[in-house]
């Protein structure tokens, strides 16, 4: 895959906007079921949906973890301070952190 030093690779995006999508997406859906009472056709309709993409969730994160761990590293900005470095590599460990939650 051709990239330049400071750019991200075409996986990386695809897998950034796909595990982004699919958070709003289960989220969005879990949401719109707890707007119903229970034993509702709706509620009940889309209760088959959240293990199963979730699932796949949990596994596209997982993959985009390893990907960025062995081949999608960025050299981060040389400008930065060193202050401004280490923010951005907790902000990135809390991010990952939290998908994984």
């Amino acid at each position: 895959m051709r990239t330049s030093p400071r750019t991200y690779d075409t996986v990386s995006i695809l897998l950034h906007w796909t595990v982004g999508l699919g958070i709003l997406l289960l989220a969005g859906t879990e949401l719109l079921r707890h707007e119903f009472p229970k034993g509702h056709f709706i509620r009940e309709g889309l209760k088959p949906f959240h293990q199963p993409l979730g699932t796949l969730l949990f596994g596209l994160i997982l993959l985009r973890i390893m990907w960025r761990l062995t081949l999608a590293r960025v050299p981060g900005d040389p400008d930065a301070s060193p202050f401004a470095r280490l923010a951005a590599h907790v902000m990135h460990a809390a991010l990952y952190a939290l998908m994984l939650a």
